[in-house]
């Protein structure tokens, strides 16, 4: 059983150890998909939140960009999670969890390609804006300051998905397991999700 986790280009495959010895017990089909999606979706969904508390955050948007999908069904259920679609929010989020320039995966400082320096609002008390735009009331202020340079190192990796992973697998992947025994062998029937949301 795999959860991948997927950032635009980034992606980390995760085998869940257990389930299918947990559920191999069961006759029914039908009844043992039913409980493997159930599994798969709840960690996933505990990848999904634990990453977005642990995502950098300065106005939420590339939080709001992490997303959850479960596909397949039986042996080849998957879940991805992560910032799954094309967008400028996705390439942030992908250099928070990667880095850039020499602290990026191509290890280089970056320089640019259409002029000859690099241009970045800067805010009003010096902070450096990595994203975004001055608001408009700034900028008509006369305010607007630039900061420029010819090269720069980068910036360092501040992931949020690999240790996302890393934690659900190690404290809540046991509990869902047990869950998932609980509601195979036990009288009791899935909390709060019936057949047809699961199925």
């Amino acid at each position: 059983m795999a959860t991948e986790t997927a950032p635009s280009s980034a992606s980390f495959s995760v085998t869940l150890e257990g389930l299918d010895d947990a559920l191999a017990q069961i006759p029914n089909v039908d009844r043992r998909n039913q409980l493997m999606r159930y599994a798969v979706t709840k960690i996933a969904a505990k990848v999904q939140s634990l990453a977005m508390h642990r995502i950098a955050v300065r106005t939420g948007t590339t939080r709001r960009t992490i997303r959850m999908t479960v596909e397949g069904a039986g042996a080849g259920i998957a879940a991805r999670v992560g910032i799954l679609e094309a967008t400028a929010q996705s390439r942030v989020g992908l250099y928070l969890e990667k880095g850039t320039g020499i602290y990026g995966p191509k290890g280089q400082r970056i320089y640019p390609t259409h002029a000859r320096a690099l241009r970045w609002p800067v805010g009003a008390k010096g902070e450096v804006r990595l994203t975004g735009t001055h608001t408009s009331a700034h900028a008509r202020s006369g305010k607007a300051e630039f900061a420029f340079a010819r090269s720069i190192r980068g910036m360092r990796a501040q992931p949020f998905l690999q240790p996302a992973i890393d934690e659900a697998q190690a404290t809540y992947w046991p509990e869902v397991l047990r869950e998932v025994r609980e509601l195979a062998f036990g009288t009791a029937g899935m909390p709060g999700v019936g057949p047809a949301e699961v199925a």
